[in-house]
This record gives structure tokens, C-alpha cells and sequence, in this order.
């Protein structure tokens, strides 16, 4: 390998990979769809410990991106 790849491919090593999250956007609607702590039956929502979620619910939200018009970028 020769030192311009070798130097090249340590560099791209270095680069941040990482993914952000979006802004506040008009462009993005969230509707909350279901919220519930118990089952069809009336029993409660039972989850094994372990994975960080304290949270012993079921959320549910749609999510519609709107569609860019006469914009580019």
C-alpha cells in the first residue's frame, strides 16, 4: 500500500460517523394514535426488566412527512 493510501484510509478513520436528529419541522406531523398500560383484558402490560424501559405502556404515533414542493436542497 503506498503512503497516500496509507494516509487517506487513516484519515477516513478518524472521520465522525454519527447520524443527528432532525429539527422542528412544519414539514413533519406526529399524531399519537394509542397510549395504554393494560391489555384487552384489563390485565397490566408486563415486560421483562433489563432493556432500560421502566415504562410499562404502549405508545403508537403515525408519522407523515409532508412533501418538499418548489424547494431543492
Amino acid at each position: 500500500m503506498t503512503t497516500a493510501k496509507t494516509l487517506l484510509l487513516a484519515l477516513a478513520c478518524t472521520l465522525p460517523f454519527y447520524a443527528t436528529a432532525l429539527d422542528s419541522s412544519a414539514d413533519v406531523k406526529v399524531t399519537p394514535i394509542l397510549k395504554t398500560t393494560t391489555s384487552w383484558n384489563g390485565a397490566p402490560i408486563m415486560r421483562a426488566r433489563g432493556g432500560g424501559v421502566d415504562d410499562q405502556a404502549v405508545n403508537s404515533s403515525s408519522v407523515r412527512a409532508l412533501p418538499r414542493t418548489g424547494r431543492r436542497g
